[in-house]
């Protein structure tokens, strides 16, 4: 559904709905670089843009969940894609978030492919090459067992574009929704991977050839919502898969959680990944506790964009004050607001309204500080389980809370208290501080 401006309260479900902004609804946009001390994509835009750039660069694309990295990304490739063809497209949605294995990635990217060149000549060859691949025992197996056996009947009659689209999509399906497959993939695709990136790439090679016929240049990858992904996952992917990731000659944007950006662990992925480009929140408050007041400034605008402001009875700057610079946050409270003043039958929100709102918001942060156990791998290769308590976690936060560097060591508990916006992070020297909600729960608790 198309974003619109909020001219009633029953509209805030759509215009502040959670979701990033699409290319056809940029209007709705606000600029943000000022207040989060960052045009985060310019210097990529200009490289790619309006310098001979290599082929083929590998972008990691860093920020806390809510802070809109799909929105600008979605502005980037609008600012591009006259002169790249750009396959966008979103992990979370295509496959299972829960296990997602590094193999999906690829099989997801050739089905893309495939359906971008579904009216381009491609190299006979190519086919033969594929389908060579298609017979192999492994891939055979797969697709008897988790497929669908019709489709290796005659296979070397029927490859061509429309059955590649249809079996790589079976493929990305059957992997989403099957744990049996995964534990194939595991044990006899990835042995073959190397074969699977390089049928990649000869197709990159074999789309880019006909892109004269589409006016562009090039190709552009965005891989969106890596950081919705359990970190688990995620985690497993980078640091051990990184070298295959990097494989893919063409210009590819992967999204990826802050929280392991700020990770030991970084260290060994940092090499293959040279563009480093990190998104923080929009800065509402200054490291010292002072307003911020462009930040407030960028906040306003963001909601004069989406609703009527004569809708507002209350002043705006108090959602602002404790959303602390999260786009979602922000969002979800205006949305909490305004159902709480149409079930009062009220037609504009006012400062009850606004309350209700941080309530249902501070509940929620609440309730995510709980016990939570994880395994931890030990130097001798054995496993332990540590349970990290709620205490720990207030710990850790009321330590950032009253620490003027704003730094906090980077814990397996601070690794957590980031990635659920418990600790959100700012501009300049990349400080970070604690959720404004978060804070008041730290008061209430006497522990600020």
């Amino acid at each position: 559904m198309a974003l619109k401006k909020a001219e009633e309260l029953l509209d805030f479900t759509v215009s502040f709905k959670q979701q990033p902004i699409q290319i056809s609804d940029m209007a709705f946009r606000a600029e943000t670089a000022v207040s989060r001390g960052v045009d985060a994509l310019k210097a990529t835009q200009r490289r790619w843009l309006k310098t001979e750039s290599p082929e083929y660069e590998h972008v990691l694309f860093i920020g806390y969940k809510g802070c809109g990295k799909s929105t600008e990304l979605n502005f980037f490739q609008q600012q591009i894609e006259e002169q790249y063809l750009v396959i966008n497209f979103s992990v979370y949605e295509e496959l299972d978030p829960v296990s997602l294995s590094h193999v999906e990635l690829f099989v997801v990217m050739m089905e893309q492919l495939f359906r971008v060149a579904k009216d381009m000549e491609i190299n006979e060859a190519y086919f033969k090459k594929i389908g060579k691949w298609l017979a192999s025992k492994e891939i055979a197996e797969i697709i008897d067992k988790h497929l669908d056996a019709e489709l290796s009947v005659g296979l070397d009659k029927k490859i061509g574009i429309p059955f590649l689209i249809n079996f790589f999509g079976r493929f990305k399906a059957a992997a989403k929704a099957s744990k049996s497959l995964k534990t194939t993939l595991k044990t006899t695709v990835e042995p073959k991977l190397q074969e699977l990136i390089d049928l990649c790439n000869d197709l990159i090679r074999e789309v880019r050839r006909k892109l004269y016929l589409k006016n562009k240049k090039d190709i552009v990858f965005i891989l969106e919502d890596m950081d919705k992904v359990h970190i688990k996952a995620i985690e497993d992917i980078f640091y051990n898969y990184a070298p295959q990731l990097t494989s893919i000659q063409a210009k590819t944007i992967f999204t990826y959680p802050l929280s392991l950006y700020f990770y030991t662990r970084f260290a060994q992925i940092k090499g293959y990944f040279p563009y480093r480009i990190e998104l923080p929140m929009v800065k509402t408050f200054d490291k010292d506790g002072s307003k911020n007041e462009k930040g407030f400034e960028t906040m306003r605008n963001m909601i004069a964009k989406r609703a009527n402001l004569a809708l507002f009875d209350v002043n705006l700057d108090l959602f602002i004050e404790k959303c602390g610079g999260c786009i979602r946050d922000l969002f979800l409270m205006l949305i909490t607001a305004s159902e709480n003043a149409l079930n009062e039958d009220r037609e504009l929100i006012i400062e009850s309204d606004f309350k209700a709102a941080y309530t249902g918001l501070k509940k929620d942060y609440e309730a995510q500080i709980a016990e939570y156990r994880e395994e931890i791998l030990k130097s001798d290769g054995q496993s332990e389980i540590i349970t990290h308590y709620p205490a720990d976690f207030y710990k850790d936060l009321a330590d950032l809370a009253k620490n003027p560097q704003k730094k906090p060591e980077n814990t397996n508990r601070v690794l957590l208290l980031r990635q659920n916006l418990s600790i959100l992070g700012y501009n300049g020297e990349g400080w970070c501080d604690v959720h404004p909600i978060l804070k008041d729960i730290l008061k209430d608790k006497g522990l600020i």
